[in-house]
């Protein structure tokens, strides 16, 4: 998320200035594409799991997982696993507790066959225990808390702010054009200054 947030965001703002470039309040497609993505990852942050969670393996659980089989089209785009079950961290629990009865250097693992659970009979924790099914998610799981989904959002908010910020006041503002002054005034006194490499005229659009 985090990735995807600072690639789609550093676009958009990356579209602000230039005489060659439309004034990106008027510029209908950029500015659709850019809130479709930033929708998506506040869905994929802040929703219970879903198929759609699972094809990007965010807050995904192991019900979810194996029901996003039927979602063939978008699963090109998963990391994997799609349709199987969820190796969520919690699977680690049970691979400690089937090792006793497991081959040397052999670790059980999930499957459909078996429900994505230890064989019936094995003194195992059980599936609806906090410590396997957790923050409303069914098995194995990567679901964040709620307080972590709100500490995202403040943080990705403020990034996301700090980062059109940046680029208006610092590298297209004030402080751009106090920098542009103060090499002018040092290339002319060198007897460098060429005019044409100062016009920022076309820097100044939203």
């Amino acid at each position: 998320i985090t990735l995807v947030l600072a690639l789609v965001n550093t676009g958009y703002v990356n579209t602000y200035g230039g005489a060659f470039r439309r004034n990106i309040l008027t510029n209908i497609g950029v500015n659709v594409v850019y809130f479709i993505f930033l929708f998506a990852l506040g869905w994929l942050l802040l929703s219970s799991p879903t198929q759609f969670n699972c094809v990007f393996r965010v807050n995904c659980d192991n019900k979810q997982s194996q029901e996003a089989k039927a979602l063939t089209p978008l699963a090109l785009f998963s990391a994997g696993g799609v349709g199987n079950c969820f190796l969520g961290p919690q699977v680690k629990i049970w691979q400690a507790e089937m090792q006793p009865v497991m081959p040397p250097e052999e670790y059980w693992l999930p499957d459909d066959e078996s429900g994505c659970t230890p064989p019936s009979g094995s003194n195992t924790t059980p599936w609806s225990s906090p410590d396997i099914s957790q923050f409303g998610c069914e098995g194995p799981n990567n679901c964040f808390s709620t307080a972590l989904r709100w500490q995202l959002v403040v943080v990705f908010v403020a990034y996301i702010l700090v980062n059109h910020l940046f680029t208006k006041l610092f590298l297209q503002g004030p402080v751009a054009a106090r920098l542009r002054q103060m090499q002018k005034r040092t290339d002319e006194e060198q007897g460098t200054y060429v005019p044409s490499v100062y016009n920022s005229e076309s820097d100044v659009e939203l």
